[in-house]
């Protein structure tokens, strides 16, 4: 019999009408912190490709005037 590796439960809350780019954002913001920054980990539990949250973070310091680089 296979055993299941359990994954941490993360809680968080939000206001109705918060756009989903921003729910986007703060998402992967704190996974990636329970990850310690590892992107492939976040995408991995989060079920996205490392590219989306590359773009995701981007296009959040993009709105907010940063210059964001190609790594």
């Amino acid at each position: 019999m296979e055993t299941m590796e359990m994954q941490p439960t993360l809680t968080l809350a939000f206001t109705l009408g918060t756009s989903m780019r921003d729910l986007h954002y703060t998402i992967i913001s704190t996974v990636l912190e329970h990850v310690a920054g590892n992107r492939m980990h976040a995408a991995k539990l989060l079920d996205i490709n490392p590219r989306t949250i590359r773009r995701r973070l981007g296009r959040k310091n993009e709105d907010v005037g940063s210059v964001t680089r190609a790594a």
